[in-house]
């Protein structure tokens, strides 16, 4: 019998309910009960939903907007934002562990993380054609072991000191990377990743269920990236006080990560992160590796000014 303080986080839009519903399906067939567990984050409402899917998690049905504005103004799809209504509602139940689960999750062995460990990934087993059953997985993993795993991102086993301290960061939209930049976080705070036991097969994935927005995918992965850059300088960024802006020079053009908690930029072009200051609404980067020079907001995002002029009045 699984523990009381576990909890298990389901997340799917509209789009995907019959995915989910093949996977609970396989999961209560495989006989490792986890529904009173079990919770889904969701736009939707338990009446537009599959009966299967209400009968399953019943009053553990969580409704949220997934969107958020975007660096136009747009609405735009966040799955963190999902991610993050997830732990909302772990940190205000007795869950000591949260298990996070895709619509094509199939939990097939559950072990929680050795003493010490509070962020890991589970071993992840991945479907190979649409006809495989469960059960020729569950041989697959058994006959070839180990390397029947794959490495998988999107899993979590998170105990209560990490879901406490730390969120997703709904400046990333729609998919991907998301996983990626809350890893380079935790990790930040001194919580080592590690793997446990736990056994995950991932059912089939169609290749027109894995199309990607590819602009969006690189302006998340530079995010991304603009992140890691201020970790690996001893500074964990604040998501909630930071904006990309176009930033226009008279000799490059680039998307600038500014944190206005730490009054640091990140320049993608030269891999660094620099101090900036704002004074009388002008934005003034002290580079370190050039003098510093002066920009204005305009329509785009930023416009270049010049060079710091250093006078009396200068701050």
């Amino acid at each position: 019998m699984l523990q009381d303080d576990l909890m298990f986080a389901y997340f799917v839009t509209a789009n995907r309910f019959d995915r989910l519903k093949n996977s609970l399906i396989e999961q209560i067939k495989i006989g490792i009960g986890i529904a009173r567990q079990s919770y889904l984050i969701t736009d939707c409402r338990p009446a537009s939903m599959p009966k299967t899917i209400v009968d399953f998690f019943g009053d553990r049905i969580v409704a949220e907007d997934p969107y958020v504005l975007d660096d136009s103004g747009n609405r735009s799809f966040s799955f963190s934002k999902l991610r993050n209504s997830a732990i909302k509602t772990a940190r205000a139940s007795k869950a000591s562990w949260m298990f996070f689960c895709d619509a094509d999750t199939v939990l097939a062995k559950i072990i929680l993380p050795r003493p010490g460990e509070y962020y890991t990934i589970p071993y992840v087993y991945w479907q190979k054609t649409e006809k495989e059953t469960i059960n020729q997985s569950l041989k697959e993993i058994e006959s070839i072991g180990a390397a029947a795993f794959s490495e998988g991102n999107s899993w979590f086993v998170l105990h209560r000191n990490v879901f406490d301290a730390l969120d997703f960061n709904e400046q990333i939209f729609g998919y991907g990377w998301e996983d990626l930049e809350f890893s380079v976080r935790v990790q930040a705070k001194g919580f080592v990743p590690g793997r446990c036991g736990t056994h995950i097969i991932h059912l089939y994935h169609t290749q027109e269920d894995r199309q990607v927005d590819w602009p969006q995918f690189y302006r998340n992965q530079a995010v991304f990236e603009a992140i890691q850059i201020q970790v690996q300088n001893g500074y964990v960024p604040d998501w909630r006080n930071s904006e990309t802006l176009k930033t226009s020079h008279s000799a490059w053009v680039a998307d600038l990560y500014f944190d206005y908690t730490g009054n640091i930029v990140v320049n993608p072009l030269s891999k660094t992160a620099n101090r900036f200051d704002i004074v009388d609404g002008k934005f003034v980067i002290h580079w370190n590796d050039w003098p510093a020079e002066v920009f204005e907001r305009d329509i785009e995002g930023l416009a270049y000014i010049g060079p710091l002029v250093i006078s009396p009045t200068t701050i």
